[in-house]
């Protein structure tokens, strides 16, 4: 099945290592790929293809076999797979061994294993997502005030 939902018994102990009690689970199969913006209010593990934006008010999982194409916002994102864009996480980022990110991302806090592959900036304030970063060229010098010589 490419989409499940599964219930979950509260004292189980979810297969993803979950730091949040999970009473619900989804899951976008190996064969799936969706062009779109997701939003769940769920745990979702994604491990087919996204192109588009995911929104998850609780912990969202790429697995090894997933690949995102756009930015993802959750409480913790654990990435095991591949994503290219922003990541906004509310409590926790976690790019395991196996995980590649492109982007920037704003956490409170972050967590990078050994063999992880990351490219971009880190902002340590959930509040805030990231923002562009400004060039040289668009900023114009400020000159100092010259001091008086004694």
């Amino acid at each position: 099945m490419a989409f499940s939902t599964t219930r979950k018994d509260e004292n189980t102990i979810s297969p993803i290592d979950s730091p949040l009690p999970a009473h619900s689970e989804s899951t976008i199969g190996d064969s799936l790929s969706i062009e779109g913006e997701i939003h769940a209010d769920e745990p979702l593990v994604i491990r087919g293809r996204i192109k588009g934006n995911v929104h998850v008010n609780q912990q969202l999982v790429i697995a090894e076999s997933g690949q995102v194409n756009g930015d993802l916002y959750g409480k913790v994102i654990i990435i095991r797979g591949t994503v290219k864009g922003k990541v906004v996480s509310a409590q926790k980022l976690i790019i395991t061994g196996s995980g590649t990110f492109h982007g920037d991302i704003a956490a409170e806090k972050l967590v990078i294993e050994e063999g992880a592959r990351f490219k971009g900036h880190v902002t340590m304030d959930s509040q805030q997502p990231p923002q562009p970063q400004k060039t040289a060229a668009a900023k114009p010098a400020e000159k100092s005030p010259a001091k008086p010589e004694r």
